[in-house]
């Protein structure tokens, strides 16, 4: 897989720069030094809704298809010249 760098700025934080093979690559890998994700318990569900905290639900496929539509617009970029071409000359007599 083709690896390009990536910046990756916490909201408020120190931006990084990630060399990796995709958005999603670059942000696993400073989020899993930044959070630690496990399987929730009912018991922990039960004690954080009791505080408060709202249950926050993920679609994967509209994951999926935003991370192919991302994916697909950074090799459109890539395909695109550096520079862009100069402006034809026109010849009048």
């Amino acid at each position: 897989m083709k690896q390009r760098i990536y910046t990756v700025t916490p909201k408020g934080g120190e931006t990084r720069l990630i060399k990796a093979g995709s958005r999603a690559q670059a942000l696993a890998h400073v989020a899993h030094r930044t959070f630690d994700v496990e399987a929730a318990t009912a018991i922990t569900v039960g004690q954080l809704m009791a505080k408060g905290v709202k249950l926050e639900s993920v679609d994967a496929m509209a994951d999926r298809l935003r991370e192919l539509a991302l994916a697909e617009a950074e090799k459109r970029r890539e395909l695109q010249p550096r520079h862009p071409a100069p402006d034809p000359i026109t010849v009048t007599d």
